[in-house]
């Protein structure tokens, strides 16, 4: 339940300071001026606390407590005297005396007093009570009470004197000064004459004093204007009828006719009772009213600035009230000018949290602290909030503190581009940590290491913790970190990439490797080096099988350059590393001019290097998830060019070259001639030039992708999209979304490329991090392909092909029909495959049970309609899983 507080101050700034105070510690606060005031408002809305001053006019501190602790319906209310005054220790005796609760003397720490007043409101707490004294103790209060009052009494009765006797002394002095005084000042009798006038008019209009004296007003028109002399006329009647005139101003004529501004002032002089004559002082302010007019412009240009200023500048009283705004602040805040007028407080625009705050740095400024510019949040009329910058300073008056200036400026752009950097910090870092090659960083001076991602880890075979700060020196022999180190200044001095083709290393754990590093210097705004970064790729094990391709290639040479037939060697990039001389009976080429120039757009008609292309895909699709033979070869027929412009058709076998762990590097065929025999089955052969998409090329190459890192799961995706494809042949789906199934579900686990291979491969059952890991895949996969244009929905598939229909799938958790039908087909298709098939940590469970599964969470998991076409399938029509890529015999049907 929120407190309430009275709070009782002769002082509008103490109470301002002291409300704002308590408001931010969640308080209630009342306010009052005097003791009389507080008594009357807690009689009607009794406070839980009241902390009162006590020197104060109408009733000060020491009789409020009195008469508090005297009512039987307040004095249970804690009272807590908060004064600067009072400050010797009798004074706090006299008050606890009176019943005083709390005796606490001004200033104190803002903490400090919130943590006094809540001791006081605790609950352990009791009220301090005064019991009705006999007459001789309620004697001795008043001489009590008398005796402090008489000593300020004194004080102020010792001023006066003081004060009366300087006032003889500047009344003798005054006398004697008239003749001297630069105001003229004059008196008038009741019956309109001029009985006196300083000198000093003949300075300020020309006139002798005497040129006025003895005459009567009436007389005097002519040093006054039409309007100014009807309004001094008027003014002389009311003094003299015992009203007071002050500042008025009257156009002068001085006697060389120049016109003079006067501001005249006038009283009534009274003996015994009565009026017999007037004062009136008239002071030139000729010059300051230029000055104001000066001023006036000034203000005006200030004001116009003021409002053409595009951030919100605001100032502020001490009560809260905005008492000055631009333009800017009204559309910041999204309200007007009459928004603010209606009794609109300071603190209503800043959110609930940071009123303590703001109570906190006033009190600062007013003790004449700096204070940088503060990050608040603020709140707009319409309910919103925003992030700001505040900068605030006191407005003084008179040497005195009357209130606030700030000046306002959002960051809410800023804010958003902050955190956007943050994300694409957390999106780098991502990136650079999953890059299977080595990246560093080392600072620019010293060559230090300031940055390793996990592959630099693993191939160097240092923690972070032993690579960072340390240099080449700390891990490398010294002729090695020498030419390291003469690379990097290199890079440094000529501002641009190095590209070291290869650089041998001693490693940690795995002995001697080589590597491929680029060095880029990383600039700074002056353009000057401040980073070097590098990229090392270990080619170790490319090298080793380079050289054993070589020492292949010289051993067939001899062989391969007497036959007939062309016999090629290709790398994985398709370039030509060696052709046989019999190419140029068959082509007209040298064979020089093979190895240099041809690549194989050179050699194939564009629908031959269409068919190889897509045959290669499948053949690195099939051996990588179907186990296949690795030495079975493949041949296709493919139209080729020859030098004189005219084509041949060939037959062409080839296999792959691989390394030491059976994975391809290169290419090795043989071309035969078959112009003869392709010609007469032309026209089947017409038939068979359709060319599937460059886009399903593509998806094959992100299948090979995944399972090369996958083998234990060889087949899988292959199969669940054939599954998935009958599925949804089986429901009716359009042929154009049954395409979109089929793909989707041969690369649905694409997204396991980010998770590492022993991880996927691992024998043993998973452990909660290792599954967290996997069951990131999803996401992954949909990150890798939100961007591919393609005419299905694969990146949404994918991402929710493990979500189900009761919401306790993931990644998102999605269910029922926020899961897209062709997600619901793949992650029935994908279950059935999955249990009905060997993986490393058990074997195959058999498709018996994964129908059993199907069947048992049909509507409850699966979707219903999904499920009863696949069991349909298998039930019914003899549906097999196929394997190795064959067709199943229910498709052919």
């Amino acid at each position: 339940m929120i407190k309430k507080v009275l709070i009782v101050d002769d002082n509008s700034t103490n109470l301002y300071m002291l409300e704002t105070l308590l408001k931010g510690y969640g308080f209630e606060v009342i306010s009052a001026e005097n003791g009389k005031d507080a008594l009357d408002k807690a009689r009607l809305n009794p406070p839980d606390l009241i902390v009162t001053d006590i020197l104060m006019p109408v009733m000060d501190g020491y009789a409020l407590c009195r008469q508090w602790k005297s009512d039987d319906k307040l004095k249970h209310i804690p009272l807590v005297f908060y004064t600067a005054t009072y400050t010797e220790p009798k004074d706090e005796k006299f008050a606890l005396s009176l019943g005083a609760d709390r005796f606490i003397l001004k200033p104190q720490e803002a903490d400090i007093l919130m943590n006094m007043l809540k001791e006081v409101l605790g609950e352990k707490y009791t009220a301090r009570q005064v019991v009705t004294k006999p007459l001789g103790e309620e004697m001795e209060f008043f001489r009590q009470y008398n005796e402090i009052l008489f000593k300020k009494l004194e004080k102020k009765i010792l001023d006066l004197e003081i004060a009366n006797q300087k006032l003889r002394i500047l009344e003798e002095k005054y006398r004697l000064s008239f003749e001297h005084v630069m105001d003229v000042v004059y008196t008038i009798d009741t019956d309109l004459n001029v009985l006196t006038i300083s000198p000093s008019v003949e300075r300020i209009l020309g006139y002798k004093p005497q040129e006025f004296m003895g005459r009567p007003i009436t007389d005097l028109g002519y040093i006054l204007t039409p309007e100014s002399f009807e309004q001094a006329i008027t003014d002389i009647s009311l003094i003299l009828k015992g009203e007071t005139i002050s500042a008025t101003v009257y156009q002068f004529i001085a006697k060389d006719g120049t016109i003079k501004c006067g501001e005249v002032s006038g009283s009534p002089i009274m003996h015994e009772g009565k009026i017999v004559s007037m004062i009136s002082v008239a002071r030139d302010i000729t010059d300051r009213k230029l000055t104001e007019e000066a001023l006036r412009e000034s203000e005006k240009k200030y004001r116009d600035l003021f409002d053409f200023l595009p951030i919100p500048v605001y100032e502020m009283d001490f009560e809260a009230n905005i008492i000055s705004a631009n333009r800017a602040i009204y559309e910041t805040f999204r309200g007007t000018e009459e928004d603010l007028k209606k009794g609109f407080k300071g603190w209503q625009l800043l959110s609930p949290e940071d009123v303590a705050k703001s109570a906190k740095n006033i009190e600062r400024l007013l003790k004449g602290q700096q204070i940088e510019g503060t990050e608040y949040t603020l709140m707009r009329l319409d309910g919103s909030f925003f992030p700001a910058i505040v900068i605030s300073s006191v407005i003084y008056s008179d040497g005195k503190p009357v209130g606030l200036r700030g000046a306002i400026i959002d960051i809410t752009e800023r804010k958003q581009q902050e955190n956007e950097l943050h994300r694409t910090n957390i999106f780098l870092n991502s990136i650079v940590e999953n890059i299977p090659d080595m990246i560093f960083l080392k600072d620019s001076n010293e060559l230090r290491f300031i940055r390793f991602n996990r592959a630099g880890e693993d191939l160097l075979g240092y923690s972070r913790e032993e690579l960072l700060g340390k240099g080449d020196y700390d891990f490398f022999p010294k002729e090695q970190a020498d030419l390291f180190t003469k690379k990097d200044r290199e890079v440094m001095r000529g501002k641009e990439v190095v590209d070291i083709a290869e650089e041998s290393i001693q490693t940690r754990n795995k002995g001697e490797r080589i590597l491929h590093t680029k060095k880029v210097p990383i600039l700074n705004a002056n353009g000057e080096p401040e980073y070097l970064l590098g990229i090392s790729e270990d080619i170790t094990e490319r090298k080793k099988v380079d050289e054993e391709l070589k020492e292949s290639e010289n051993k067939y040479r001899l062989l391969a350059d007497n036959v007939q037939d062309v016999i090629f060697v290709l790398d994985m990039n398709l370039k030509y590393t060696y052709i046989s001389p019999s190419v140029k009976n068959m082509r007209g080429y040298e064979p020089e001019e093979v190895l240099k120039q041809q690549s194989i757009e050179q050699v194939l008609t564009p629908s031959s290097i269409d068919l190889a292309m897509k045959t290669l895909s499948d053949v690195m699709e099939l051996e990588k998830i179907k186990h296949q033979d690795i030495t079975e070869s493949r041949t296709l027929q493919l139209e080729m060019r020859r030098k004189d412009g005219t084509t041949l058709w060939t037959e062409v076998k080839f296999s792959f070259i691989r390394d030491e762990d059976q994975q391809p590097v290169g290419i090795m065929g043989l071309t035969r001639d078959i112009t003869e025999r392709k010609q007469a089955d032309k026209k089947l052969e017409e038939t068979l030039k359709r060319l599937r998409k460059s886009f399903g090329a593509t998806i094959q190459v992100m299948v090979s992708a995944v399972e090369m890192r996958d083998p234990y799961t060889a087949g899988h995706q292959i199969s669940v999209a054939n599954l998935a494809r009958a599925i949804a042949t089986e429901m009716g789906l359009p042929l154009e979304k049954i395409d979109g199934i089929c793909m989707a579900g041969s690369i649905h686990d694409i997204g396991k490329l980010s998770i590492p291979a022993e991880i996927l491969s691992k024998p043993t059952k998973l452990t909660n991090i290792e599954f967290s890991l996997i069951k990131e895949h999803p996401r992954s996969g949909y990150e890798m392909l939100k961007d591919v244009e393609s005419p299905w929905p694969l990146a949404e598939i994918v991402y929710q092909h493990h979500e189900r229909m009761d919401g306790k799938g993931y990644p998102r958790n999605l269910k029922g029909d926020e899961i897209i039908i062709e997600a619901r087909i793949i992650a029935v298709a994908d279950v059935v495959e999955a249990m009905a098939s060997h993986r490393p940590y058990r074997a195959a469970l058999g498709i018996k049970i994964a129908l059993e599964e199907i069947e048992k969470n049909k509507g409850i998991i699966y979707d219903n309609d999904v499920a009863d076409a696949c069991l349909k399938l298998f039930r019914e029509k003899g549906y097999q899983l196929t394997k190795n890529g064959e067709t199943n015999p229910v498709e052919e049907t």
